[in-house]
């Protein structure tokens, strides 16, 4: 009976120290497991802080010109951009009657883009891809040497035949309403002049770090 009293004891002694070596490496486990999480979550906020510093060095009007979005925003810092455009109103018609062309058009900023004609032939060269933006200076009533994509503007007289068109818009401070004209309102050639001329720059005092404003 006294050797298997021992015995008894000594598989229980076995059976305490199994569990308890089984426990001490669960919780070596879970200690390295917490260590390791921990150890990414610093590994993740420097990282982040890091990124952060760089994204605050970069160049604003950069970024917006790049990005072309009203906001743009890097972890919790952000930055408002503007975009500017030669339409103040985007047409979405062929014929456009204005009495100030200011109301539709950043013509003063974009005069450079501008080409001045007093006949038909003085036309540029345009299109879909590159159209072109027209002021006429004098009336008009003839036939287009070729199809025209862009843009007219003219405070006379104008009126179009012949087997060429215009594809784009016609803005006029005089009654040029016709029904017969040769224009056609084209999309993608509106696009392609906003797409052209349109700039994006950083809207001053719209940054934004942890909702303090900065300058």
């Amino acid at each position: 009976m006294r050797y298997f009293f021992y015995g008894n004891v000594s598989i229980l002694s076995l059976l305490l120290l199994s569990i308890l070596f089984t426990l001490l490496f669960i919780t070596k486990d879970d200690m390295l497991s917490e260590k390791k999480i921990t150890h990414n979550y610093h590994y993740q906020y420097l990282n982040n802080n890091f990124n952060l510093i760089i994204d605050l060095k970069r160049d604003e009007n950069i970024l917006c010109s790049q990005l072309q979005k009203e906001k743009i925003q890097f972890l919790n810092y952000s930055f408002n951009c503007i975009k500017k455009s030669f339409f103040i109103k985007k047409p979405t018609k062929s014929y456009i009657e204005y009495q100030q062309i200011r109301q539709y058009l950043n013509s003063d900023d974009y005069k450079d883009n501008i080409y001045l004609i007093s006949k038909l032939d003085e036309l540029p060269l345009t299109s879909i891809d590159n159209p072109k933006i027209v002021k006429v200076l004098d009336d008009i009533d003839g036939e287009l040497p070729n199809h025209f994509y862009g843009i007219i503007i003219t405070d006379n007289y104008f009126d179009i035949k012949g087997r060429y068109n215009i594809y784009g818009v016609l803005y006029s401070s005089y009654d040029n309403k016709r029904k017969e004209r040769n224009i056609s309102y084209k999309k993608e050639v509106i696009e392609n002049i906003d797409n052209q001329l349109s700039s994006w720059s950083y809207l001053s005092h719209s940054k934004s770090l942890l909702s303090n404003e900065i300058d």
